[in-house]
């Protein structure tokens, strides 16, 4: 808008020593302007002409010689979207400094991890120091072996003692019956056998020669048959039944007396057997057929 003359400004009155003068009044064609104008050219330099403002913003030229200050807009974060990923920061992060050498817990992890490790090598050395050690002659370590004593299986005819270092034992007779009488004699009825069933009745007797004392029952003598059938002995009501006692050292003490078994009839193969213990255990076995 150089050289258009501000003529129409009323108010046109620049101060001494201004180079500017804003002329607020003029003007033109019925609608009011602002503008800047030289006081030395009444040039007009710039002006504002706001629509309904009374009173407009007005920009004023650079001086002469002096560079324009230029304001940058600021910068709008759009705002994301609900929903929306969210897009990465394009300024990197500021590099810090990161701090050099281990914290407490990582000092702590590390010294347990040394202690572990020296345990299992000192346990290593000493596990294989104890299985390769040497005995005379440069062989290996024989291993100690606790022998367990055995019985040894022997036969005996009806009358006949098997023997150990502390007791003798025999089945003297044996009797197969289908009832018996009571201990009550002849006045009482016998005990029958259910059918089918026979009693077999043995006698066997007991010598305690050795030792603190000898414990001894009808259970020490089982029956078996052909077919390896076990029977279990039942009480005897009558005169002289084997008794549960124990053997003392009081010189050399005896025991015996009947020992009752039910069995089926026509059983064969029947044998008593009894384990003596001792120094040389024995399992004495007599034949009854």
């Amino acid at each position: 808008m150089a050289g258009n003359i501000c003529g129409n400004c009323a108010n046109f009155k620049p101060k001494a020593g201004e180079k500017f003068f804003n002329c607020t009044d003029a003007k033109q064609g019925g609608i009011k302007y602002g503008m800047q104008v030289r006081s030395d050219t009444r040039a007009c330099e710039a002006f504002t002409v706001p629509a309904k403002s009374t009173t407009p913003k007005l920009t004023p030229t650079a001086e002469p010689g002096r560079k324009p200050v230029v304001k940058s807009a600021p910068q709008v974060t759009p705002r994301a979207e609900p929903g929306a990923a969210r897009q990465p920061s394009a300024t990197p992060p500021e590099d810090k400094p990161r701090p050099t050498g281990l914290c407490a817990w990582g000092k702590t992890v590390l010294i347990v991890s040394v202690v572990i490790v020296v345990a299992l090598v000192s346990w290593g050395v000493y596990a294989c120091g104890s299985s390769s050690g040497s005995t005379p002659g440069g062989g290996k370590p024989t291993p100690t072996v606790t022998i367990t004593p055995t019985h040894t299986l022997q036969y005996f005819s009806m009358g006949q003692w098997a023997e150990t270092s502390i007791q003798r034992r025999a089945v003297v007779s044996k009797t197969i019956v289908s009832s018996y009488q009571t201990e009550f004699g002849p006045y009482a009825p016998p005990i029958q056998a259910p059918p089918g069933i026979v009693f077999v009745i043995v006698e066997a007797s007991t010598i305690y020669t050795g030792g603190s004392s000898l414990t001894t029952a009808p259970g020490d003598f089982v029956l078996t048959d052909a077919e390896g059938h076990r029977y279990r002995y039942n009480v005897y009501q009558s005169n002289g039944p084997y008794p549960s006692t124990t053997l003392s050292v009081a010189g050399i003490t005896t025991t015996g007396g009947k020992i009752l078994y039910t069995v089926p009839s026509g059983t064969s193969g029947l044998e008593v057997s009894c384990l003596l213990q001792g120094d040389q255990p024995v399992l004495a076995v007599w034949k009854l057929q």
